[in-house]
């Protein structure tokens, strides 16, 4: 009867800590999403330019490990259209006469907005369930 005691006790501590495990994994992949997808939106926004690339392989702020896996393709294509969508607004806004100065895109500014956006917090909850 100990025994038995004794293992339901032990299999109820392992699956409490075996919760807490997956939910800490899942915030903290939920935020390798995000800064993955901040880092592709500059990369695309900034035509892949090859300081930025060094810069970006010098910062240590992601994990190194690739713990996304599939969904790192995905990134880049939604990164790909963020960019694109850049360029189009660019476009449309030198139509009309802006201030001098104000012409061009607006890469920093647009990944910071999509970064802290709603759309891909809960973009990156549901793909890293």
């Amino acid at each position: 009867m100990k025994v038995y005691i004794y293992s339901l006790l032990l299999l109820i501590c392992c699956s409490c800590s075996s919760y807490n495990h997956k939910k800490e994994y899942r915030k903290y992949a939920q935020s390798e999403y995000k800064l993955y997808y901040f880092e592709s939106c500059l990369k695309y926004g900034f035509y892949s330019n090859s300081h930025l690339i060094q810069l970006m392989t010098q910062d240590k702020s992601s994990s190194g490990e690739p713990i996304l896996g599939y969904e790192y393709a995905f990134i880049d294509s939604i990164a790909k259209r963020s960019a694109n969508q850049m360029v189009l607004d660019s476009i449309q806004r030198n139509r009309n006469p802006v201030p001098e100065g104000a012409d061009g895109k607006r890469v920093i500014r647009t990944c910071l907005e999509h970064y802290g956006s709603s759309w891909l917090d809960s973009l990156a909850r549901k793909r890293t369930k």
